[in-house]
């Protein structure tokens, strides 16, 4: 919601969305106008029938998608990519678009855990990202909490170990599954799921982020001058993965994962 108003403001401040068409006046940091046009979208009332669509429809409807802060026309939370490299590849290979519940390495990237990681160099970062989404992948399908999770998690190299999620797996299952299926059925999670997305047609090409985090550098902060290296990272990501260079998993990574058809 806040990325979706977050755009009307820039829509509105530029001239391309008419204030006559808000309602009201719509400026960056107004509270009340956020206050009411949350209301009006949980009613779809006015302009907020508008707003419930999202802000890439939004944008689109406006003439200026690419203004959408989104992946797959998901928003983002609120992490900017231009100075978490990691957190930008994985906006942009999340399976379901621009979120960070699906695979989040800012536990490595900002938060220093399990080791502190530069959130500014882009090499190396594929490793980390594609670990955390076979985590995330787990701890989905386990029905448990993430907060919870990742701190049960123990350091692997650059990727990360889920020791205690395995523990308790093991106790409530009843089963004796060893860390490294654990791991595999993560990672074949990830690959069943790229497997759907590919078959309904996507591709490299959706594994985007929009031009202002890419090619635009970051104005002012820590990352200042900064863009965020996705087709570098990428290109690394998919070799990670054992995909073609146009995202679609080989037939060796599927044959490992018993995927293959």
């Amino acid at each position: 919601m806040g990325a979706t108003l977050a755009c009307a403001m820039e829509l509105t401040e530029r001239g391309y969305l008419p204030e006559n068409r808000v309602g009201r006046p719509l400026a960056w940091g107004d509270g009340d106008a956020l206050v009411e046009l949350t209301r009006m979208t949980g009613m779809r009332e006015g302009f907020g029938d508008q707003l419930a669509e999202g802000s890439y429809r939004l944008a689109e409807r406006y003439g200026h998608p690419e203004l959408a802060p989104v992946s797959k026309k998901q928003e983002f939370p609120g992490y900017e990519p231009r100075g978490a490299q990691a957190m930008g590849l994985a906006y942009a290979t999340s399976p379901i678009g621009g979120s960070h519940m699906r695979g989040d390495p800012a536990y490595f990237e900002l938060f220093s855990v399990p080791k502190p990681m530069d959130p500014h160099i882009w090499e190396g970062k594929a490793k980390v990202t594609a670990a955390f989404q076979n985590l995330s992948a787990i701890i989905d399908s386990a029905g448990l909490c993430i907060f919870f999770a990742v701190r049960n998690l123990a350091a692997k190299d650059l990727g990360v170990a889920p020791t205690g999620v395995l523990e308790y797996l093991n106790a409530a299952t009843g089963m004796n599954y060893t860390l490294e299926e654990l791991m595999l059925a993560g990672e074949r999670i990830i690959n069943a799921e790229r497997l759907f997305l590919a078959e309904a047609g996507f591709s490299r090409k959706d594994d985007s982020l929009p031009d202002r985090l890419t090619k635009t550098p970051a104005p002012t902060g820590p990352a200042k001058g900064m863009v965020c290296h996705l087709d570098n990272m990428l290109d690394e990501y998919y070799e990670v993965r054992g995909w073609s260079q146009d995202g679609i998993p080989e037939k060796a990574v599927l044959e490992k994962l018993s995927l293959a058809v």
